[in-house]
């Protein structure tokens, strides 16, 4: 029964992502199209039939005290798998424009432009001065934590368990200024080098490539900080990204050449960083395998299992720790925290586990119950459309394609619905480039 229901979702949900994206082409991935792949098809579809069938045998999933708990994340996901591209849809019946199909397949054919008629040497320059702030953030991270983790698990000398300790030593107990480390560092730098590289097909002088290089240096090192394995493999897919918004005349060889390439990087790091064996890497519900088609599915079912029965749903109470000082509201952690907690505690104890990330619905469960489980797929579909097509509807502009990318693959759709009602970071990354644009005006009209 569950293997028919499957298929037929999967039926309905190719063509619902479809009507959504424009297209499903790999030789035009876009956005909606890599939600469509790696978000639900690779990183939740194939999970919820192994573990609806309990054919999973995963060491996380196996600590859930109630099957029940598979079933109803079963049908959260296959309800997400439909739901969600309706979303995309109603937003794309209450837009107005060409027909939305065309949206995508329009803007890659648009002639990139500079930003202003004037001004550019005023945006250069600005461009430039945040670069430089990006590349003193990275170094005051590294000063900040007082070691280079990547040189250290390189060395081979510490265990898993003592990688993992500073894994989350690292993240979770950053000793500096934390908005230092997430914004300027983390999110602007790699921004950033995508829009240099696309400014060096306009003006392809050497300073401006040298800028690019300086960034993508700094943006392997901070992408790399915590010994996360999936930051770095998505921020080099983002010249992908790049390169289909630009037209650079992808073609399936180009696809495969860049995932072959991420699939063997992603080899070499567990085999060098994490000492992992050869044939341990392709188990189905471990290593690299597992991690993508099981690991970041298991919060799913673990919130359905934990929530409401052992752990009152949160509601509004864990969307920011600012926000609930600021209204004189109680704050508690998120979901993908207090399941690892109470699943590993152990870990938590030792310091070597941090969260449990899931498909979006695990959190709309823990938040609100049912209705999250009812509402939220809708509601994520409409805000990730409107993201997107506001890039497409606007001008092709090196700032605009390059966030557009980091965008294409850094939608929080298996990270949680928390990320779309309140969103620090897509908040920061709007602002400070409007402001940035803004302020060139204001300086070429003074010029």
């Amino acid at each position: 029964m569950y293997l028919a229901i499957s298929i037929i979702v999967l039926i309905i949900s190719i063509q619902l992502f479809k009507k959504a994206a424009g297209t499903l082409s790999l030789v035009k991935l876009n956005m909606i199209s890599w939600i469509f792949y790696y978000n639900i098809i690779a990183q939740s579809f194939i999970a919820a039939l192994l573990v609806v069938y309990k054919l999973d045998h995963h060491y996380f999933i196996g600590k859930m005290y109630s099957d029940k708990s598979r079933i109803m994340g079963f049908y959260a996901v296959m309800y997400t798998m439909i739901s969600l591209p309706i979303g995309m849809i109603l937003y794309n019946m209450v837009s107005s424009g060409i027909s939305k199909n065309l949206y995508f397949e329009k803007y890659i054919n648009k002639k990139l432009t500079f930003q202003f008629i004037r001004g550019e040497n005023v945006l250069y320059f600005t461009l430039s001065s945040l670069a430089l702030l990006c590349i003193l953030a990275v170094i005051y991270v590294f000063v900040s934590i007082r070691s280079l983790p990547l040189l250290t698990a390189l060395k081979g000398n510490a265990s898993q368990q003592e990688l993992a300790i500073l894994r989350e030593d690292v993240g979770r107990n950053f000793g500096g200024i934390v908005y230092i480390k997430n914004i300027l560092a983390l999110t602007f730098t790699p921004i950033l080098s995508y829009i240099f590289y696309i400014y060096s097909k306009l003006n392809p002088k050497r300073k401006i490539k040298t800028w690019f290089y300086v960034l993508l240096i700094s943006s392997i090192l901070i992408l790399t900080f915590n010994l996360e394995k999936s930051p770095i493999i998505q921020y080099f897919l983002g010249f992908l990204f790049v390169k289909i918004l630009l037209r650079e005349n992808i073609q399936w060889r180009s696809v495969l050449k860049y995932f072959l390439i991420a699939f063997i990087a992603i080899i070499i790091i567990y085999l060098t960083i994490l000492n992992q064996p050869l044939l341990q890497l392709f188990n189905y519900n471990s290593g690299l395998i597992g991690r993508i088609i099981l690991g970041q599915s298991t919060g799913t079912y673990l919130s359905f299992d934990l929530f409401p029965k052992y752990h009152d749903f949160i509601g509004f109470d864990s969307i920011s720790n600012l926000l609930s000082n600021l209204l004189g509201l109680d704050y508690s952690e998120r979901s993908a925290r207090l399941i690892m907690e109470f699943y590993n505690s152990r870990g938590v104890d030792e310091g070597g586990a941090g969260v449990i990330n899931s498909l979006f619905i695990g959190e709309a469960w823990a938040n609100f119950g049912l209705i999250g489980v009812l509402l939220s797929p809708l509601y994520v579909g409409f805000i990730t459309q409107f993201i997107n097509l506001f890039f497409l509807k606007n001008k092709k502009t090196p700032i605009l394609v390059g966030i557009l990318a980091y965008l294409s693959y850094n939608m929080p759709i298996t990270g949680g619905v928390n990320d779309f009602i309140y969103n620090v970071f897509l908040l920061t990354i709007i602002l400070a480039f409007l402001f940035l644009i803004s302020w060139t005006k204001v300086l070429t009209k003074a010029s």
